[in-house]
């Protein structure tokens, strides 16, 4: 008879092994066992998937040439071969799966030899895991970069991107018009401020302060320096911006020279003014004291869709305004008249043509020597604008989605736990991710999986409230930031309710799907009070409710319930 204790620790032991062997098979990681002729002795349950096995007794004592074609099963026996010849192991080695199914997926692959008691090598210990997706990622990012780079290159404005006063980046006309090259802006002892001719600089100076203090700074105008000494009129509107986790300067800058010639040209003669005034090719209007149009030239009948004689002594500046602006230009105009000093040099609305278009426009406004009228000259930066937009928008926002990306949520949620803390509220960081997302893809195709994720990204937005936050961080995984939570119920609330929304059929085409969504949350102040805890926390209790069956939340904190 066997002895009771050795009975309880053979159990245990058996015990230990089942539960050890089930962590294997639930890893999304590949493991696997080939003995020294590359046959299977062991496999876990995602190799059986991947080679279309229903489980991995399927693969014991069969080799890759049961599986794959034959060159794609040689690729894989040749690498095991060297291994068990040489004892070095092979790290992450990326190899391409093709599945039953024809799917092909792209797998880190670490395979390392085996060991018998005396040492030698009986064969070899595989691990991989599968990056498709991730390299999938990485070739959009690169698009988006390019698309960024396209823009800024061929755009007709200067732009710059600075850091503490250092130039990173300038686009290609900045090499053309100021006569440096780019190696010569991004050298460690360039001086910014070498390109600024010297009565400007106080001015850029005050802006570079504005920007450091978080404050807005309006377009405005000065005067740069070409290598060669020459002087450029420009405008320049700046964004402070987060480049690459650094607080950095976004500048695009318009050469004027041409426009600001044109307008002293304006105020040397009445004859000369009126010859110039027709042909600069820049909008541009007299406005009299009580803000009538009494002269216009062609190129502001071509913005306005009106003809001179419907314009001139007829109508006001501010009858090409939506009315929510005309106030401000008034007082724009009103400012002017009275040579007040703190007035900008220019101001940008919104311009209403003749069919009720509208453009982005930047209104500069002069007062004529010795008289109360003004000339007004108008600059279309509707393209600069929206450029302008676009590059913001890319660096703070998912492309495929148009929900803040990672970066942007994490500057949300710092200053949700500010107002959390000073409110003395909770503040629940939720982490969502689809189950089983892959099998969609591999099914439908990867179009039909964005299409997926962005109805997705509408029906978690319709669960929330308007000052909450959703955003996509990668990937098949969504976080959302719920605010001025009182109770826990609160929190649970939202998340079932977005359990509940995402768990109904997605049309994708001519198809349905159906799909599921695991939920982990991290609450402030019990499970943390910084964006980087809470984060965490959140996406451990997600890989929790993952392993609970899916489909489900989970709390990170153990005291709430």
């Amino acid at each position: 008879m066997r002895d009771g204790r050795c009975g309880d620790s053979l159990s245990a032991i058996e015990a230990e092994f089942g539960l050890l062997r089930a962590m294997i098979d639930n890893l999304p990681d590949f493991i696997y066992v080939k003995d020294k002729h590359s046959v299977f002795l062991a496999a876990n349950k995602s190799v059986a998937r991947i080679m279309g096995a229903e489980d991995p007794n399927g693969l014991i004592g069969k080799t890759d040439f049961d599986f794959y074609p034959k060159d794609l099963a040689k690729k894989y026996y040749d690498d095991e071969k060297t291994v068990m010849q040489t004892g070095n192991a092979i790290f992450n080695k990326e190899e391409k799966v093709i599945t039953k199914g024809g799917a092909v997926h792209l797998i880190s692959t670490t395979k390392v030899p085996l060991r018998d008691k005396r040492n030698r090598v009986a064969g070899i210990v595989g691990i991989g895991r599968d990056v498709s997706e991730r390299r999938e990622a990485e070739m959009k990012r690169r698009e988006s970069e390019k698309l960024f780079t396209y823009l800024a290159e061929y755009s007709p404005n200067m732009i710059f991107i600075n850091i503490e006063g250092k130039v990173i980046y300038a686009n290609r006309i900045c090499e053309e018009l100021l006569g440096y090259g780019r190696e010569e802006f991004y050298e460690h002892g360039f001086d910014f401020l070498t390109i600024i001719a010297p009565e400007s600089r106080d001015l850029v100076k005050t802006a570079f302060r504005q920007h450091n203090k978080g404050e807005e700074v309006l377009p405005y105008e000065y005067t740069l320096l070409t290598k060669e000494g020459k002087r450029i009129e420009a405008i320049i509107s700046s964004k402070l911006i987060n480049y690459e986790g650094k607080q950095a300067i976004l500048g695009i800058i318009t050469d004027i020279t041409k426009r600001k010639k044109a307008e002293h040209e304006l105020r040397r003669s009445e004859e000369q003014y009126r010859t110039i005034f027709e042909n600069t090719g820049t909008a541009s209007v007299i406005v009299e004291e009580d803000g009538t149009i009494s002269l216009a030239n062609g190129e502001f009948e071509r913005i306005s869709g009106f003809e001179k004689e419907r314009i001139e002594g007829r109508m006001k500046c501010t009858d090409f305004l939506k009315e929510e602006e005309k106030e401000q230009v008034v007082e724009f105009h009103r400012r002017k008249l009275q040579e007040s000093s703190d007035v900008p040099k220019g101001y940008e609305c919104n311009f209403v043509d003749s069919e009720g278009n509208v453009k982005q426009v930047l209104i500069n406004m002069e007062l004529l020597p010795g008289t109360k009228n003004c000339v007004a000259s108008l600059l279309d930066i509707t393209d600069r604008k929206q450029a302008e937009m676009h590059l913001q928008r890319m660096a703070t926002h998912d492309e495929l989605t148009k929900l803040p990306n990672r970066r942007l949520f994490q500057q949300r949620l710092e200053h949700a736990l500010i107002r959390a803390h000073r409110h003395n509220s909770l503040l629940g960081v939720l982490y969502l991710d689809l189950d089983d997302f892959k099998y969609v893809n591999d099914t439908f195709g990867h179009d039909m999986g964005d299409l997926l994720l962005r109805l997705l990204a509408g029906r978690v937005l319709e669960c929330v409230r308007e000052n909450d936050t959703v955003a996509r961080i990668g990937g098949d995984e969504f976080t959302v930031i719920l605010e001025d939570a009182y109770q826990i119920d609160d929190i649970v609330t939202v998340a079932n309710r977005i359990i509940e929304s995402v768990s109904k059929p997605f049309a994708l085409g001519s198809h349905e799907s159906t799909v599921t969504i695991s939920i982990g949350v991290s609450v402030y102040p019990a499970d943390g009070d910084t964006t980087q805890e809470l984060l965490k926390k959140s996406d451990m209790a997600m890989y929790k409710a993952k392993r609970q069956g899916k489909n489900n939340l989970q709390f990170f904190s153990t005291k709430i319930k």
